[in-house]
């Protein structure tokens, strides 16, 4: 460059040539200046770019988050109200011994009286249950929403089979107490064997629901599944 200007000053072009030749490094300079500029721009938009993007994945992380935390939450909800369907262990078998009573009957009839109440809850327990799988269907999907519906049903045709198996045993009790027959060896109920018999029933009707909704919680615990 420098060998060229002494080249001009020294009068080794012509005036045409001076001219072309100033002209293209006029021309080379603005192109030069303007392919700065655009790449200063291409440099801010590509920064507002990774900004923009870096927020959205962000909050795309956030969402994504929050919905595994709300799935999460209502995979817990329908479990505990599939749980609670189970009548207590405790409440049934309170007076399965009577040989200590000091008035039979009436620890007999008590019996009858606690194990319909156990009933009663349970079956407000089960349609509990029905409204929380309807209202967190949402985060599951279909198949286990039919397995955990289906069990359901399941459970209250049991309780209600064995329901009708203790109204009729009651009956029985009633009509032995009014003739004055009831006593522990004519009792037509164990309440020990009814009670662990109900609970085997559930534990049955209700062990693959409650494992597969463990599985799917668990899942969604386990550090590979985070982000």
């Amino acid at each position: 460059m420098n060998d060229i200007l002494v080249t001009i000053i020294t009068g080794g072009f012509s005036g045409a040539m001076v001219v072309a030749f100033l002209s293209k490094v006029l021309v080379n300079n603005m192109f030069k200046k303007s392919l700065v500029h655009y790449q200063h721009e291409l440099d801010l938009r590509k920064q507002s770019l990774q900004t923009e993007l870096s927020v959205n994945a962000e909050q795309l992380k956030l969402k994504f988050s929050q919905y595994e935390e709300s799935k999460k939450s209502a995979l817990e909800k329908i479990y505990a109200a599939v749980a609670t369907t189970s009548i207590s262990r405790v409440k049934l078998m309170n007076h399965h011994n009577y040989k200590e009573v000091d008035n039979f009957n009436a620890a007999y009839f008590d019996a009858f009286k606690e194990t319909f109440d156990a009933f009663d809850m349970s079956f407000k327990k089960i349609i509990y249950a029905y409204e929380c799988l309807e209202d967190n269907a949402i985060y599951i999907d279909d198949k286990t929403e039919f397995l955990i519906s289906e069990c359901l049903s399941k459970i209250l045709a049991s309780y209600l089979k064995s329901h009708f198996t203790l109204k009729y045993h009651h009956a029985v009790a009633q009509t032995l107490f009014k003739s004055g027959q009831l006593s522990i060896d004519s009792a037509p109920i164990d309440f020990s064997k009814f009670s662990e018999q109900v609970q085997i029933n559930w534990q049955e009707l209700a062990s693959e629901p409650k494992k597969v909704l463990k599985n799917t919680i668990r899942d969604l615990l386990t550090p590979n599944n985070c982000l």
